[in-house]
């Protein structure tokens, strides 16, 4: 353990549906609290965000992993730059923990952005899971400390407790999505070679009496191509979808051994002491069979095919490698923790920010895992609540026969995340009973509004929580229904009034919710301008309209706020509400400009605290 004061590390990762990704982040966390036991607070990262203001309130950066030092097939450099650039700017310390380096070309903009960001004083340190001669030969200009390691997930039989591999003869078949090998220069292999491939090499297994099961990391697009090879197969059974790196680990557990696309499925297993076959169609799985002794477990492209990959299988059954080599896997953690010892505590801090509590919204009851928003359902509203917000605005919509349910509008959007196709028929919303049996992304519950009332009322008992209910624009015909629906689950389950507040935005809905007689607060929407003089004439008419009905807040989209929208609200005492934000520097500088409320689905008031005080 490092003593000393409290540090606070923002951790960059890559968010996203591949849970290997989450993976690297999960053990690269639980590496910093083990050098640092109670004494880090780690603020997640997004890389794409583009929030680089939290980076002046954190006293080091630390990227997590993967293959960041690359320069095709993604756009990282830029985002990479612009976190350095902050971290010079504050003098804040940076580290780049077990990355993987992807070549280098000297004639690439691209390549040489990521050179000269790479080579910022501010970078004290970089760890490589894979091509560390690239790196230091062709990247590095300065003294900075490079080591070898591994891959930090092969900590991942630490960082998930009670993970206890299955004795069932039972093989995985990682399937990765269908141009994988084709995007990387194998065009040979495309989805009709892998089809074939995957049909076959399952008949022989078959044969040799082994059980199988198809899983993926959890892409859609690999989701996808795993259903075309079982459709295909025409039986066996898939593992469901991974919604979280926790149920990733725990299906590759559930096998004794794996065939594999996607490289963090071999290190999980290999963590894990799960005999694991790796098919090679990046470099970085051919450097990571390497490093730990067994290359012959990994099937290059030029030799994919059935036979070849049944040799490796067997080769892997009879290793005497069955579990994590401990010396590769401290490397990772002892050059962590060096980083660690030379990282000083240096970051800037805010005072009395505590009514952040009261005043962000978790937006459609908040995000679900830092990947899922505008769910609206109860597994969203309970995250939100365990990541510290007081306040929730949730979306209901009438359903066909009237009945308030939650969701975010009867759209395309909606509709996919309900796993159902889009058409003009749909426009008017499903049932109310239709739309309970739905799951959202197959797998969290669609819920009426009264089945939420209900478990808001109940933990309202021991929270000081707050609601506001964005009925958007009902149909006319539906209005005073979905109205009077909404308020008699209020009341029957004994919401108080003055915890409530309803979002509206057309004047004939105001009248119908003061005839409800709740005595509710109500925020009214000023709607987006087209251009100064259009938004001049939207606000005096939301101004009007919330001066007839004594309205005190104002609702709007963070295009419609502004340090002038915001002085026109002060000058005749309205409170602006604003809605969504997902960066912590722009919720800062909403509540600077005079906002009285934000929404958010991820950035939650414990996020804002940690981040700030």
């Amino acid at each position: 353990m490092l003593f000393g004061r409290i540090k606070k590390i923002l951790l960059v990762r890559l968010i996203n549906r591949n849970y290997g990704d989450t993976v690297i982040a999960d053990n690269t966390a639980f590496l910093i609290k083990k050098a640092l036991s109670s004494r880090a607070v780690i603020l997640d990262y997004d890389l794409r965000s583009r929030d680089v203001f939290q980076v002046k309130y954190c006293d080091a950066v630390i990227f997590a992993g993967g293959g960041l030092i690359k320069f095709k097939g993604e756009d990282f450099e830029q985002y990479i730059s612009e976190i350095i650039a902050s971290a010079e700017e504050f003098d804040v310390p940076v580290f780049f923990n077990a990355v993987g380096v992807e070549g280098f070309d000297e004639e690439n903009t691209a390549c040489m952005a990521l050179k000269k960001a790479i080579n910022s004083p501010c970078v004290k340190g970089i760890s490589v899971r894979d091509d560390t001669e690239t790196l230091i030969n062709s990247y590095i200009l300065s003294n900075i400390r490079v080591r070898s390691v591994v891959d930090s997930a092969v900590w991942s039989d630490k960082t998930y407790r009670g993970i206890r591999p299955e004795k069932n003869r039972a093989v995985g078949i990682g399937i990765a999505r269908e141009l994988l090998f084709s995007d990387y220069g194998h065009t040979e292999i495309d989805g009709q070679y892998l089809i074939s491939y995957w049909c076959v090499l399952i008949k022989q297994l078959e044969d040799m009496g082994y059980k199988w099961k198809i899983f993926t990391n959890g892409l859609n697009s690999d989701e996808e191509f795993a259903e075309k090879v079982l459709s295909e197969i025409g039986h066996g059974e898939k593992v469901a979808q991974p919604m979280s790196s926790q149920e990733l680990i725990e299906s590759i557990a559930s096998f004794d051994s794996i065939i594999a696309q996607r490289m963090h499925s071999c290190i999980i297993a290999y963590s894990l002491g799960i005999p694991a076959v790796g098919l090679v169609w990046n470099e970085k799985m051919r450097f990571w069979g390497d490093r730990i002794g067994c290359s012959h477990r990994f099937v290059v492209p030029e030799q994919l095919n059935v036979q070849k990959t049944m040799e490796a299988f067997d080769r892997s059954l009879n290793d005497n490698i069955t579990k994590p080599d401990r010396a590769l896997k401290r490397g990772v953690y002892k050059e962590l923790r060096h980083f660690l010892r030379i990282a000083g505590k240096n970051a800037e801090h805010i005072e009395n920010i505590n009514d952040y509590k009261r005043k962000i919204a978790a937006a459609a009851l908040g995000g679900i895992g830092k990947k899922f928003k505008n769910t609206n359902t109860l597994d969203a509203f309970r995250e939100s609540l365990d990541a510290g917000f007081c306040l929730f605005e949730v979306d209901v919509r009438a359903a066909s026969d009237g009945k308030a349910v939650c969701i975010n509008g009867w759209n395309k959007d909606s509709y996919g995340k309900l796993g159902i196709d889009y058409d003009d028929e749909l426009k008017n919303g499903l049932s109310s009973e239709d739309f309970e049996r739905c799951l959202y992304y197959k797998r969290y519950k669609a819920v009426s509004f009264d089945e939420f009332a209900e478990v808001f009322s109940k933990n309202s008992l021991d929270n000081d929580i707050r609601l506001i209910i964005d009925i958007g624009k009902p149909p006319k015909d539906r209005a005073e229904m979905l109205i009077g629906s909404v308020a008699g689950s209020i009341r029957t389950h004994n919401i108080p009034a003055d915890r409530i507040m309803i979002r509206t935005q057309r004047e004939s809905d105001i009248e119908l919710i003061e005839k409800t007689e709740l005595c509710c607060s109500i925020a009214y929407y000023l709607a987006v301008g087209k251009d100064k003089d259009d938004s001049e004439k939207n606000f005096k008419s939301a101004l009007n309209c919330c001066k007839r009905h004594g309205i005190k807040v104002i609702s709007m989209m963070p295009e419609t706020f502004s340090a002038e929208t915001a002085e026109l609200c002060r000058k005749n005492k309205l409170k602006p509400l604003v809605l969504s934000y997902t960066k912590a520097g722009d919720i800062f500088n909403a509540f600077e400009n005079g906002a009285e409320y934000v929404g958010s689905h991820y950035i939650s008031p414990n996020y804002m605290l940690d981040l700030l005080t």
